[in-house]
């Protein structure tokens, strides 16, 4: 299908860049909409499944938010990009596909059903349809997790680049507001531990988040919607360097903070992080950098002091001691997870279902009194519940994120003059995928509906573009 309202090019481009206002202002509905989403599930999101009242809290939400949107815009909705929508199906259509019952001689045949079969047959049910899912209420309540991350991935496509600078803001705002509730979990103020849920990782700071280990992305994404803001923001030579300053602070207290959450594989992130703040807003320091050589320079020192001051903090100390631990626990989960991928495979045992996988696999010396949830390796967890169909729908989703890139790159550069503020967009949204798939590689940051959703807002800022449907019939 052609689709020329993506490409970058002739009418298109004019009609958008006519209608479109820059920088930042009062977003409309629509934008105001898309942000409250954000802000929902980066509040309500960090507990995983294990809290499952809050997920559902913030499923109802963004329900209600999107049917007001939904409302509010009876005319003039902008399209999502295709691309958008292309990145979407794969996983929607292979949760559901697991979810639909299948013969007696179909789901008996399946690998890793031993159990099930015997369990069934003794109770006259083993001539049931019975789904690929080997716990099909956990399926379904994954399916509705992704639904949430997906609805909110179509209402920030659906904006311009000046409603996703308004998301932007919010998770540079939110971010932050985490790092004050950090403050409190640090200090016990009152002699609580101010945390959102019970089972926590205590003594770090984790903000909104139930672990350490997802703060720690919560702040990263953070680092790159500020340094996003920045790049807005840089404009005369005066205030550049104002806002520069100001910039830099803002990143130094979201980079102590991801220090503070004692992630390690965060920790270890920052480089990568910092590279891609650095490209979003290099085309504006680009221009002043020979004038603020010295400045920087400067800048660098002061903060290398204020790192090595933060040294002689105990929980900084706690935090460079934990590099220090021998901690063989993921390699333990890996053995085991690898053995469960073995009875399952190549069908999987279902989305949300690696903890029932598991748990039949798991060697005996390694049985403890907590519930084995996760993997502590989101791919390896992926291929044990979606097994080689999850593969192949990740490897569609990955050529429909690269065709958005590419039309979206496309896209700005056609524009006249370029809009360095959709380059620095798609940088973000690549950084966001780059950030949390290396970080899957030891822990699970797509299981809490928080980083669920800012991966779906980075899939979104990846996406061309859209235009409004006057603009959109008008580029026919």
């Amino acid at each position: 299908m052609n689709e020329p309202q993506h490409s970058g090019s002739g009418p298109a481009i004019r009609s958008r860049q006519g209608s479109r206002r820059r920088g930042f202002g009062v977003p409309d509905r629509i934008s105001l909409m898309a942000v409250l989403l954000v802000a929902a599930a980066m509040l309500l999101g960090g507990g995983g499944s294990s809290n499952p009242r809050m997920e559902t809290v913030l499923q109802v939400t963004v329900a209600a938010l999107v049917l007001a949107g939904l409302a509010m815009a009876h005319s003039g909705l902008r399209r999502a990009p295709h691309t958008v929508w292309m990145t979407a199906a794969p996983l929607v259509l292979l949760t559901l596909a697991q979810l639909v019952p299948l013969p007696p001689a179909v789901w008996r045949a399946l690998p890793g059903r031993v159990a099930e079969r015997a369990a069934l047959d003794l109770v006259g049910a083993g001539a049931d349809w019975m789904p690929l899912s080997m716990a099909p209420a956990a399926t379904f309540a994954a399916l509705l997790a992704i639904i949430a991350a997906v609805a909110i991935m179509l209402a920030v496509a659906r904006l311009d680049v000046r409603g996703r600078m308004a998301v932007a803001v919010a998770i540079a705002v939110m971010a932050s507001a985490s790092i004050l509730l950090g403050a409190l979990q640090l200090a016990r103020v009152g002699g609580g531990t101010w945390a959102l849920y019970q089972d926590v990782s205590a003594g770090w700071l984790i903000g909104f988040q139930a672990n350490r280990n997802a703060q720690a992305d919560v702040l990263q994404i953070g680092m790159l919607a500020v340094a996003l803001i920045g790049m807005v923001r840089f404009k005369g030579r005066v205030a550049g360097r104002a806002h520069l300053l100001l910039i830099a602070a803002w990143l130094a207290v979201l980079v102590i903070g991801v220090v503070l959450t004692g992630s390690r594989a965060g920790i270890a992130l920052l480089p990568v992080t910092a590279g891609f703040a650095v490209a979003i807003i290099w085309p504006r320091l680009n221009r002043k950098i020979a004038g603020l050589r010295l400045w920087v320079a400067g800048s660098a020192l002061t903060f290398a002091s204020a790192i090595y001051g933060l040294t002689r903090i105990g929980v900084v100390q706690n935090v460079i001691g934990r590099f220090g631990s021998d901690d063989e626990g993921r390699w333990d989960f890996w053995i085991d997870a690898v053995y469960a991928l073995d009875k399952v495979w190549p069908w999987g045992s279902g989305i949300g279902t690696f903890a029932y996988a598991f748990i039949a696999a798991e060697r005996l010396e390694m049985v403890h009194d907590r519930f084995p949830r996760r993997a502590h390796n989101d791919w390896l967890e992926w291929t044990v519940e979606a097994g080689l169909t999850g593969w192949i729908a990740l490897a569609l989703m990955l050529l429909a994120l690269v065709w958005s890139i590419r039309l979206a790159w496309r896209q700005w550069g056609a524009a006249n003059p370029p809009d360095l503020v959709q380059r620095g967009q798609i940088l973000f949204g690549i950084g966001v995928l780059v950030i949390e798939s290396l970080h899957a590689l030891v822990d699970y940051p797509t299981r809490a509906m928080s980083l669920a959703a800012l991966i779906a807002v980075a899939a979104a800022f990846v996406a061309p573009v859209a235009l409004h449907v006057r603009d959109s019939a008008a580029s026919r």
